[in-house]
């Protein structure tokens, strides 16, 4: 019902009301109000309720609320205006106010210990905070009552000690009672435990209306909303122990409380029933009179004789001939025989009244010595207590702490190292046959996982092993071109980074007279490239031998590669056909590294595009034109093609290969074979990449005419 009337009321406000950009209004909002509410409670009196001879406050409560919800400088703000009320209302409206509220006019006495309220509050909130928070509503619910129920002791204690301080006549404090007593047992009163029950009440019920709405937020809990912020074991368990042993604390002191006080005063029936005879029979011996000290009765207490409601002889000087009415007694309202409560010269008590003929016997013994042996108990209980508890709470979390909460974080720790792939870590909880479980029930599932990752990885790579050998067998033979009469040499050599890879070369007759040999890259790496590179492979071949030049069998291949191209898949291509019989090569670049050409009796050069003409590379983008470039190759002339997982190889200092050292390479080699000058192109770049993983696939091609 209670969530259903927040979701009622929620939906019912504007969303402005939920956004946190302005936060800072609000509260100086909501301190405004509460400054309000104060004023309104304490000039009207209407922050004081009597239950009988029960009297509580509810002033400090929105000191409470606005310490908890807008912080401490808005809470001391408060404090002052609730202290301020108060003296003011002391000085104004004095036919209102009892003797002890007209002592508030002093500031001393009203202001000052009210601006305590709030440091003490606030302190305490964010001490159980460190200890309770777990970012939860409950949290924040019982952090804030615990920190109420710390301000309504300590706004107590102020006051009495300020009391005492100033005015100790006013409240009692004599030669037998010390002002130690007086503060102590108005400690333990009923009405400071309903003062506290109402102020943690109502704090906590406007801050859970303020967290439902998000209206306020502690700095360190705003942020994103859809935000979840850690909520740790430890925590969560220390909050509801808190909890649950504060509860317990405050029942079993209640419970003592009140049932000292059920004894002490059947004791002090007993003894004023007992004066009340003995008083009685020394009336009945007429041959002996009455005197004071006969009518004595424990440290405070007296008794009195009357006679027609005036008072005959007493125990206590200066009520001679006194009036009983003086005193607060209507003998014609009073019971005979029985206990009953109550107020003389404004100190509380219990008295009995008898008759002897015509004669009224009153016994009475304040409250201060009826109640004595149970304060002074219940302030031993107190430490007691609070020492027993904090002790107990200290000895269970750590019992929990190291029982569990360490050993789910050890678990923990070990699923984020086999997260992480270490396969190898193991669970060693042991002490707890549950944590023994655990610990075998994950161990055995990471071996199971294990075992099975490394039969799947078996497979792949025997998969891939294959897939390798058939990539690699789709690759040209230089026996399969052979010319009849040895007018060039050309071979190919490719070294995947990964089992498979998207580099290809190809060469392949075309007619009798014509050569034609292509290298590409195809983009990425693995399984998707090497399908890519194997349709490209293909297509452009199979275009080749249709008869088309180079440049048109690229556009014919880029058009191709585009459609359903959703992967967005690209290959540079390097396209040549010779023509050895008369020493024509005609040739198109899409996009591919520029080659090294040496022709006989000249350096060695790269046929960059400021010298031949080259285009994008295929499935990048439809429409493409590519061009021919047509060059002399005759006698001695060598070429010498590459991708770039030659020039980009790169060594421990993250150097590339670069075209440089390649060309420097090639010149002190270009005489060899093909095989041998790749060989030593291959064995410079290890040299040069040291320990460095090869991490892209290097390819190269080379083209001799004898």
């Amino acid at each position: 019902m209670y969530q259903k009337i927040l979701c009622h009321i929620k939906e019912k406000l504007p969303p402005s009301c939920f956004d946190r950009s302005v936060e800072g209004k609000r509260k100086l909002f909501l301190t405004a109000i509460l400054a309000a509410i104060e004023i309104i409670l304490a000039v009207g009196q209407l922050g004081f309720f009597t239950f009988g001879r029960i009297s509580i406050t509810i002033l400090h409560i929105p000191v409470f609320i606005g310490t908890i919800l807008c912080g401490l400088p808005q809470g001391i703000f408060l404090s002052i205006v609730f202290g301020v009320s108060s003296m003011l209302t002391a000085m104004f409206r004095v036919e209102a106010l009892g003797l002890l509220d007209i002592l508030f006019r002093n500031p001393l006495l009203s202001v000052l210990p009210r601006i305590l309220i709030p440091i003490v509050t606030w302190i305490s909130y964010k001490g159980i905070k460190q200890i309770a928070d777990d970012h939860t509503l409950s949290a924040r619910l019982i952090c804030s009552g615990l920190a109420v129920v710390h301000g309504v002791i300590y706004h107590t204690f102020f006051v009495l000690v300020a009391l005492v301080l100033l005015y100790p006549d006013k409240i009692g404090a004599t030669d037998n009672i010390s002002a130690r007593t007086i503060i102590l047992t108005n400690l333990v009163a009923i009405n400071i435990l309903i003062e506290m029950l109402t102020a943690v009440w109502i704090t906590c019920l406007v801050v859970g209306l303020s967290e439902q709405f998000h209206f306020l937020t502690d700095s360190q809990d705003a942020g994103d909303p859809e935000s979840k912020p850690r909520r740790p074991l430890r925590i969560t368990f220390q909050k509801w122990l808190l909890l649950i042993m504060v509860m317990t604390f405050l029942v079993m002191l209640v419970y003592f409380y009140r049932l000292l006080t059920s004894m002490e005063l059947t004791s002090a029936e007993r003894l004023l029933r007992g004066k009340s005879y003995t008083i009685m029979r020394l009336l009945a011996q007429e041959t002996e009179d009455v005197t004071g000290d006969d009518l004595r009765i424990g440290k405070n207490g007296y008794s009195l004789l009357a006679r027609e409601g005036t008072i005959l002889i007493s125990s206590r000087p200066g009520l001679q001939d006194t009036e009983l009415t003086e005193l607060g007694i209507q003998e014609n309202e009073i019971e005979t025989g029985e206990i009953f409560s109550v107020i003389l010269n404004g100190v509380p008590g219990a008295c009995y009244i008898d008759y002897h003929s015509d004669i009224l016997i009153l016994v009475y013994l304040p409250d201060m010595e009826i109640y004595a042996g149970r304060n002074n108990f219940t302030i031993r209980l107190l430490g007691f207590l609070l020492l027993s508890f904090w002790l107990i709470f200290v000895i269970i979390n750590g019992l929990v702490r190291r029982n569990v909460v360490f050993k789910i974080e050890a678990v923990n720790n070990s699923l984020a190292a086999i997260r992480k792939g270490n396969l190898d870590e193991k669970v060693t909880i042991s002490g707890n046959t549950e944590f023994e479980e655990l610990s075998l029930g994950i161990n055995t599932t990471v071996d199971a996982l294990k075992s099975t990752m490394e039969q799947i990885e078996k497979k792949n790579h025997e998969e891939m092993e294959f897939a390798r050998g058939v990539q690699h067998s789709a690759l040209p033979s230089p026996d399969s071109v052979r010319p009849v009469n040895g007018e060039y040499e050309i071979l190919g050599l490719m070294d995947t980074a990964k089992e498979v890879g998207g580099d290809f070369f190809d060469y392949f007759l075309v007619g009798k007279d014509k050569l034609g040999f292509v290298i590409a890259d195809v983009s990425g790496k693995g399984v998707p490239a090497a399908l890519f590179m194997m349709t490209s492979k293909t297509l452009i071949k199979n275009l080749v031998l249709s008869g088309l030049s180079p440049a048109e069998a690229l556009e014919k291949a880029n058009t191709q590669l585009c459609e359903n191209n959703e992967k967005e898949m690209f290959v540079t291509v390097w396209l040549g056909l010779l023509d050895y019989k008369k020493g024509e090569l005609v040739f198109a670049n899409a996009a591919h590294n520029p080659p090294l050409l040496k022709k006989a009796g000249q350096p060695m050069v790269y046929m960059d595009h400021k010298s031949y003409r080259r285009s994008l590379m295929l499935g990048g983008m439809q429409g493409i034109r590519y061009h021919n470039n047509v060059l002399s190759f005759t006698k001695g002339d060598m070429l010498f093609l590459y991708t770039d997982g030659v020039t980009e190889a790169v060594n421990t200092k993250m150097e590339l290969y670069g075209e440089d050292r390649l060309m420097k390479c090639l010149n002190s080699c270009y005489d060899l074979s093909p095989d041998q000058l790749m060989r030593q192109i291959r064995k410079d770049i290890d040299i040069f990449a040291s320990d460095m993983e090869q991490f892209d696939d290097i390819t190269m091609v080379t083209l001799k005419m004898k």
